[in-house]
């Protein structure tokens, strides 16, 4: 959804095999879901021994959070 969504569709277009990330349901869009909460360490560190094991010739990170203090009291 979002931008994320319009970044995977626009590099399915041009012909990238594309995977991307999602925490609460993947889309009906191009590309490979892989389900990733990314406030969670040890599904980040899935993602990433993943990411080492597929040899990726690019990642797009693009996701949106919010939290209720200041970023630089966030620990994660």
């Amino acid at each position: 959804r979002g931008i994320g969504a319009a970044i995977v569709a626009h590099l399915d277009a041009a012909g990238w095999q594309v995977d991307y990330t999602h925490r609460r349901g993947a889309g009906d869009g191009p590309g490979r879901a892989i389900a990733c909460d990314l406030a969670d360490r040890a599904q980040v560190d899935a993602l990433a021994d993943e990411a080492a094991r597929a040899g990726y010739h690019a990642f797009v990170h693009n996701a949106g959070m919010s939290y209720d203090r200041l970023a630089a009291m966030v620990d994660q």
